[in-house]
């Protein structure tokens, strides 16, 4: 509560988003967007689920836990994965932090309590501790083209440019955690102050020429990036190939993991029915929920994310597909009118 009302003094727009509220934009949403592709931007992003682990046995554990190689990896570094039911459905999709002392999961808002209880099931005699630290951390993002001059002017060359490569930093009396969560055009940063109030962090970095953005942009963004959110475009109804993050989440190469039996029968069978992909719409008309789209007069597949998209001059998307309509350049119809399949990323 006290920063809400710090960033409304900040000039926030406040309004509910998702199962909260939270701060929409700063006066004009579009010229936030714009600058997220030109510039350099601070955002909030103090709702995000962290849950740090600990113990001897922590990264042995979590390692038969998720779908990607925990076991092996060095301080610094990170990974996707998903936690799976025995099943093969998706619990929770999150990245992965390795510290000198723990891992941290991170993931969207909200998923503390069903994250901890599954881990807690399978604890027998290992050694390990979860923390749930969403509360005591508040992580703001730093995101844009010139993102990365904003940190290195706040702490030094030591700024990591990998995706999911992260560094603790200590300058000037300010203890931070420093992490890389995307590159490309319009990159990501994830910053995380263990020592000051949020404030002041948010302050330094707007001192330097970031300017504030809030969740519209960033959801147009997200959207286009073609990132999905747990909760809204992944849920326990998904497997993990539907969501298209092979690559990045599953390793092929690990031993057992809980719900592995699924994963790699799918992989033997070469598909699965549906998967997620982008949509153009031809509407500026944005869904205010989940809805289906349609092919040949039968259902094709369902929107789960949708946000209007300055930069492209429309609505765009994410949602499941058939596998019969999921090929670049199929048109579908909804409610709005006719929808695209488009390959992802929309942009970068």
């Amino acid at each position: 509560m006290q920063f809400t009302g710090f960033l409304r003094q900040e000039g926030a727009v406040f309004g509910p988003w998702r199962q909260n509220d939270a701060a929409l934009h700063f006066g004009d949403w579009h010229s936030e967007y714009a600058a997220l592709s030109t510039a350099a931007c601070v955002l909030d992003a103090g709702q995000r689920t962290q849950i740090e682990v600990l113990g001897a046995d922590r990264a042995a554990f979590l390692h038969r836990m998720c779908t990607n190689r925990v076991v092996g990896r060095g301080p610094g570094s990170g990974c996707e994965a998903f936690l799976l039911d025995a099943k093969g459905h998706v619990l929770a999709f999150a990245r992965i932090f390795v510290t000198d002392s723990s891992l941290v999961l991170e993931t969207a808002p909200g998923q503390s309590a069903p994250i901890l209880s599954h881990l807690d099931k399978y604890v027998v005699r290992d050694r390990v501790e979860f923390y749930d630290r969403t509360q005591s951390w508040h992580p703001l993002r730093v995101a844009g083209p010139r993102a990365q001059d904003v940190l290195a002017r706040l702490f030094g060359n030591r700024v990591p440019d990998r995706p999911l490569e992260h560094v603790r930093v200590e300058v000037g009396g300010l203890d931070a955690w420093v992490v890389c969560l995307s590159a490309g055009a319009r990159p990501f940063w994830q910053v995380v102050s263990l020592s000051e109030p949020t404030g002041r962090l948010w302050s330094a970095i707007r001192q330097l020429g970031a300017r504030p953005c809030g969740s519209l942009a960033a959801e147009a963004v997200r959207i286009e990036r073609g990132e999905p959110e747990y909760g809204l475009d992944i849920t326990v109804e998904n497997l993990a190939q539907e969501v298209g993050r092979c690559d990045t989440a599953i390793s092929t190469s690990k031993g057992c993991y809980l719900g592995q039996e699924v994963v790699a029968r799918i992989d033997s069978r070469g598909h699965v029915n549906r998967r997620l992909a982008g949509l153009i719409f031809s509407t500026d008309q944005v869904p205010v929920q989940a809805m289906d789209v349609y092919g040949d007069g039968v259902t094709a597949g369902r929107i789960t994310s949708a946000a209007f998209s300055p930069g492209l001059g429309v609505t765009v998307g994410l949602g499941y597909v058939r596998r019969d309509y999921w090929q670049p350049g199929q048109r579908l119809e909804c409610s709005l009118g006719q929808v695209e399949v488009a390959r992802l990323p929309l942009r970068e």
